[in-house]
């Protein structure tokens, strides 16, 4: 980091020093919805000139983690712990929950948050082995390699939809479900193309 002062993005003049705020309070968006996140002794820079502040990477990672509390979301360390307690990989996780293996770093990396109907689905893959089961998870699943879907017999393909229709419902009842998303980078969600069961 070069040392201070820097010069100021607003004003032009070189008063920018480090500084600690006693508190912080910011509305911030998420999922449709403004929130309001306040921190304590949050490290920004600021022009001693015109006041303008700007907020340093460590800065924004709290504000993330003091907004994720507000929600009631899931932390990123607590989703990468609790997939690594089943026993499970980035990549058998993410095709377990039909989501991009790279959203699911992102969740676990904290680079992105994920949606309320997300945390939701996390949740009830965590704590409900049932639904895991349904979804296709294996009692023992260690190196086990997952099948694509193309090879599947008739019955697996009947169960597979089965497990698709019943996440559906399970995601599509919580209260803080939105079909479509307006954040870059999050999938929206769409119901199973075959919602007819056979059998």
């Amino acid at each position: 980091m070069k040392p201070f002062p820097w010069k100021c993005e607003s004003c032009g003049h070189r008063e920018v020093y480090s500084e600690t705020l006693g508190e912080y309070t910011t509305s911030m968006d998420h999922d449709g919805r403004p929130y309001e996140v306040r921190v304590t002794n949050l490290d920004v820079v600021r022009c001693r000139g015109c006041g303008f502040v700007a907020l340093p990477n460590p800065a924004l990672r709290r504000l993330s983690d003091r907004l994720r509390e507000v929600v009631g979301l899931m932390r990123p360390e607590e989703i990468r712990t609790r997939r690594e307690r089943l026993g499970l990989t980035q990549k058998e996780m993410a095709h377990y929950l039909q989501v991009a293996e790279g959203t699911l770093s992102r969740w676990e990396t904290g680079a992105q948050i994920q949606q309320r109907c997300m945390d939701k689905l996390l949740l009830g893959f965590f704590e409900v082995e049932e639904f895991r089961r349904l979804l296709g998870v294996p009692s023992q699943h260690g190196a086990q390699v997952i099948p694509p879907i193309t090879g599947m017999t008739a019955e697996s393909q009947t169960e597979l939809k089965k497990a698709n229709v019943i996440a559906w419902t399970y995601v599509k009842s919580m209260p803080s479900f939105a079909k479509n998303s307006s954040e870059p980078g999050q999938m929206a969600l769409s119901p199973p193309p075959d919602m007819r069961l056979v059998g």
